[in-house]
């Protein structure tokens, strides 16, 4: 892995969600390693469409049908407008790309890149193409540790599932590092452990430079 190239995770506690806030960076494993993937983790990793910006998020309650992304996909981050209604694709057990679309409204976006905060809370309605689907909520970890695997699993600017392997490097201040690498489209992905259980989401590229070799 490249000097200096790693994400970061914070806990954000937010009214009754408990959620991870992760900070990832950008080398994208091929889809195939899937099917080393449970279906539970599958299928709750969802397609997130906010107006043209494309990102992916996690089911968090599946009863509420509440979805977590990066706030940056339900908020431009130039104009500062919010989306009034997103799409959330979800994905049929043993398939890699969504097969049925729901109507997702923004119900609290936390975005304020000084504090690495970068959140929305999407609430599902309607469906409004494809099979139903019911919604499957993620496991969640709140006690990872440094050495941990983390695997982020999300859509890299497509609507195929991909994941990229790395691990927890350590902290920085309230987040955690670790050293996976993405691509555009992963913001809101899930960060999981071993187990399959949500350490973080994906929010955006954190890239530092190494003063030897002039690497990224």
């Amino acid at each position: 892995i490249p000097f200096g190239i790693g994400s970061f995770f914070a806990i954000l506690f937010l009214m009754r969600y408990v959620f991870f806030i992760a900070i990832i960076a950008a080398s994208l494993w091929p889809a195939s390693v899937l099917a080393q993937t449970g279906g539970q983790e599958t299928r709750s990793v969802v397609y997130v469409i906010c107006g043209s910006r494309q990102g992916s998020g996690i089911v968090t309650n599946s009863d509420a049908g509440y979805v977590v992304t990066a706030g940056h996909v339900a908020r431009d981050e130039v104009t500062g407008e919010m989306s009034s209604m997103c799409r959330v694709g979800l994905v049929r057990e043993g398939e890699g790309s969504p097969t049925s679309f729901y109507e997702a409204v923004p119900e609290r976006i936390v975005f304020d890149p000084a504090q690495d905060l970068d959140l929305a809370v999407l609430k599902v309605n309607g469906r409004l193409s494809g099979p139903p689907l019911a919604l499957t909520a993620a496991r969640v970890n709140e006690f990872a540790r440094k050495g941990d695997l983390v695997t982020i699993m999300g859509f890299a600017g497509s609507q195929n599932i991909s994941i990229s392997i790395g691990q927890i490097l350590g902290w920085r201040g309230h987040s955690m590092l670790a050293s996976n690498v993405i691509t555009q489209g992963f913001s809101g992905a899930a960060a999981l452990d071993s187990a399959g259980n949500v350490v973080g989401i994906a929010v955006r590229v954190d890239l530092s430079v190494d003063p030897v070799t002039g690497e990224e």
